[in-house]
């Protein structure tokens, strides 16, 4: 792993305290240390391929990652980073990668990132900030000011995560993105210059208690904006998305009605612990 970005910290220290189960970190260890970098070797690159399977549950051939390809993101305008524990031997317990892109309409260039996993026994960390983080640091030595990803909307962790913890917003919903069934996406713009929050007092916004009684994924209006409630429980990586057809359809075309009369997605929090809400509000500025 070469660790070549200095703008931040290339170790962290968090604690042992076991959040996902019995097999989550050492408990005997009292600190666990953290490396990230841009990955440069093949051994790496074969364990962030299997941590990307691990992570997704992906099996199919299709869906698996190409080492030659990581190596050759990191040297031309791309992103190949990684998490380590106990530098320079230690697991991989966190990957992203991305490219340079051009902004369909406008050809304005920025830095998609296709993907960032978290080993599962490792999750509620902060690993995935420090990859994103990483990740930005990256986009913005290639030039980028500008960076964009897509996440299922019926995550709310990870709608939560980008929105509310990044301060990215939500500026489009595309019908099956991958060419797949069920492969709906948000697409996130992340502004990698601009460090106000164009959106503070729609984070900092009371959700109405009276949205427990809302449908989930409708949209319910107020003043210029919507809310729109999810389900909280439906977490990446695992099976969970099983047996939400109904909501997972609704929440489609409330999206595409939504985003589609020109509001963006600027948070997801919870309210109460098995409901959370998407705050959705005219465009303020600030994209690509």
């Amino acid at each position: 792993m070469k660790r070549i970005f200095s703008t931040m910290e290339d170790m962290r220290e968090i604690s042992a305290e076991p959040r996902g189960g019995a097999d989550s970190l050492d408990a005997s260890n009292p600190v666990v240390k953290l490396y990230c970098g841009t990955l440069t070797e093949a051994r790496e690159f074969g364990e962030a391929a299997r941590l990307y399977r691990r992570a997704f549950n992906y099996d199919l051939p299709e869906l698996s990652l190409n080492a030659n390809l990581l190596s050759a993101l990191g040297r031309n305008g791309g992103s190949s980073i990684g998490v380590q524990r106990d530098f320079p031997d230690g697991a991989l317990v966190g990957f992203a990668y991305g490219f340079s892109a051009l902004a369909p309409k406008t050809h304005k260039p920025f830095h998609y990132s296709q993907a960032a996993v978290v080993d599962p026994s490792m999750q509620g960390h902060g690993i995935g900030r420090i990859l994103k983080l990483r990740q930005a640091e990256v986009a913005r030595d290639w030039g980028a000011s500008h960076m964009r990803w897509g996440y299922n909307p019926l995550f709310a962790r990870n709608g939560h995560f980008n929105l509310d913890s990044l301060q990215g917003v939500g500026r489009e919903f595309v019908v099956d993105y991958y060419g797949r069934p069920h492969s709906d996406r948000a697409i996130v713009e992340w502004n990698l210059r601009d460090a106000a929050d164009r959106y503070d007092e729609e984070h900092q916004l009371p959700i109405p208690d009276d949205l427990r009684d809302a449908e989930p994924a409708t949209a319910v209006a107020d003043g210029e904006g919507a809310w729109i409630p999810i389900p909280s429980g439906i977490v990446a990586g695992d099976h969970s998305e099983d047996g939400t057809e109904e909501v997972r359809d609704r929440l489609r075309t409330t999206l595409s009605d939504v985003m589609g009369s020109g509001l963006v997605l600027v948070s997801c929090r919870r309210l109460g612990p098995d409901l959370s809400v998407y705050r959705a509000v005219p465009d303020r500025g600030g994209a690509l």
